[in-house]
């Protein structure tokens, strides 16, 4: 009965949510009551919450340990957390608030994809692939909230990829990796080539192809690295490389799935739009790094980085279908909770059911 409730508060919450956003993309004003509604809905219900995620005590310790501490004494730390955890610990020490420590990692996660998804709203439904974000990525987020705020930043560069300014690209990740180091991984992404709107030769084909190999071993290679890099900040993931994945890397089988589905589908969504070029490209990396973490976990880690688009390219199936649009966006939908249901009501994932919540 707990568990049905649950299910039932986030559901509808982030329905709501959705609903808000669709509403907001339609109206003349983007920054109206409704992204206000849409925003604030699923970020108090994060806020309020009381021992949900595994890591909840982990980061009620962050705040407690570090609202207090000066930013001389926190570089000083020899096993500091990242710059991000200490700056809104401070920020919520002020109010000496959990509540708002919670909030914060929420709105960072959320308000960066809110507008991601109001910019493509043309061709990119709004309702479908905030929904389908909310029940699956920012869920997530209630757990790995650090690493889930990090990829955020890194779905608004791809942007920044697109019209190749490289400023603000490194700008995106600089801030993803105040919440996540590892976020520097994607770094070598911003020279991939999927634009084909010049001449094609077969010498430009074979240029380009060279060129994603490369930035594809760049990255496999920065795996490898990152924690010697990582360390340097006080910051190390060691037990990730030591840590096996066989256990934990079950959902790869339907990352495949879904690689399949959408290689399937590429013409049409190509023709719908320019931007799922890049998008699927990196979600066919996010595929290759997530076989990564049957070795290790490491691996399975970068891969969210990367197949985190997924949710972009899932909401627009629907008009891949023809006469079958709103038989596949229902699907879809359904899907998506049944989803939610497997991975934290049967298999108890993150310890993100049962939901209860605390003021303080």
């Amino acid at each position: 009965m707990i568990s049905i409730l649950s299910v039932s508060i986030y559901i509808c919450v982030y329905g709501l949510s959705a609903l808000f956003l669709n509403a907001c993309a339609k109206s003349k004003n983007k920054k109206n009551g409704y992204y206000l509604l849409a925003i604030l809905l699923p970020c108090l219900l994060a806020a309020i919450r009381y021992e949900v995620g595994t890591d909840y005590q982990n980061y009620y310790y962050y705040y407690i340990n570090h609202s207090s501490t000066s930013f001389l004494n926190y570089y000083h730390l020899e096993n500091k957390p990242v710059l991000g955890i200490w700056i809104f610990s401070k920020v919520a020490g002020l109010f000496q608030s959990f509540n708002l420590f919670l909030f914060l990692f929420a709105l960072a996660t959320y308000i960066p994809i809110s507008h991601f998804i109001l910019k493509h709203s043309k061709t990119i439904p709004v309702s479908l692939a905030s929904f389908i974000y909310l029940l699956t990525i920012f869920t997530s987020g209630l757990n790995i909230m650090k690493q889930t705020v990090a990829m955020s930043f890194i779905i608004v560069s791809l942007d920044y990829i697109k019209e190749k300014k490289i400023i603000n690209f490194i700008f995106c990740i600089l801030i993803a990796s105040l919440f996540h180091s590892t976020a520097w991984v994607f770094l070598p992404f911003y020279f991939i080539q999927v634009d084909r709107k010049e001449e094609t030769t077969s010498h430009n084909v074979r240029n380009g192809t060279l060129i994603n190999i490369l930035i594809v071993a760049s990255c496999i290679a920065a795996c490898f690295f990152v924690d010697k890099i990582t360390s340097l900040f006080g910051t190390h993931y060691a037990e990730y490389f030591s840590v096996k994945g066989e256990n934990a890397n079950k959902s790869f089988y339907i990352s495949v799935v879904w690689l399949v589905i959408i290689l399937f589908l590429r013409h049409s969504l190509l023709k719908r739009s320019e931007d799922n070029k890049l998008y699927i490209v990196c979600y066919c990396i996010g595929v290759i790094f997530g076989s990564f973490g049957f070795s290790f976990v490491f691996g399975k880690r970068i891969a969210i980085y990367f197949s985190s688009v997924r949710f972009l390219l899932e909401s627009q199936i629907p008009f891949c279908c023809g006469k079958y649009q709103r038989v596949v966006n229902a699907l879809l939908v359904l899907y998506t909770i049944a989803y939610f249901v497997i991975s934290y009501v049967l298999l108890k994932q993150s310890g993100i059911i049962p939901y209860q919540y605390k003021i303080w």
